[in-house]
């Protein structure tokens, strides 16, 4: 939210400053500002894309316990975990591996959004049973 009140105020922001503004969404409800959201809750922690909702739980040693995939395109409701499915193995993979990089303790950066944009496609198109 601070980057956001800090352009809306005209200042300039400080170079470790953590988060993006949220203008171009103000400006424009079509824009993005990022592709991906991740989120936190104990031991789960989710990755959401416009197409995917992803969580997974793990040990106290940071192996996966449980995991979720959605594919919001064709189940908006969430109500068929495909995590398990072999047609969405690499977007499993891919959404883990965010969820990993982002346990770095470090503020989002624009390298992360390199990695997404240069590695995640999500263009997956499961047929629905």
């Amino acid at each position: 939210m601070f980057p956001t009140l800090v352009d809306l105020a005209g200042l300039s922001a400080p170079p470790d400053l953590d988060g993006v503004s949220l203008i171009p969404v103000l400006d424009n409800v079509a824009d993005e500002v990022r592709t991906v959201a991740i989120s936190r809750y104990f031991d789960g922690a989710s990755a959401r894309t416009r197409q995917f909702r992803y969580t997974d739980w793990r040990d106290e040693q940071g192996q996966v316990t449980a995991r979720m995939l959605f594919d919001l395109n064709i189940d908006p409701d969430e109500t068929r975990n495909v995590a398990e499915d072999g047609d969405y193995k690499k977007v499993v993979e891919e959404l883990s591996a965010l969820i990993i990089a982002d346990e770095s303790n470090q503020p989002w950066s624009p390298l992360l959004d390199r990695y997404i944009e240069s590695r995640f496609t999500f263009s997956h198109s499961a047929a629905v049973e």
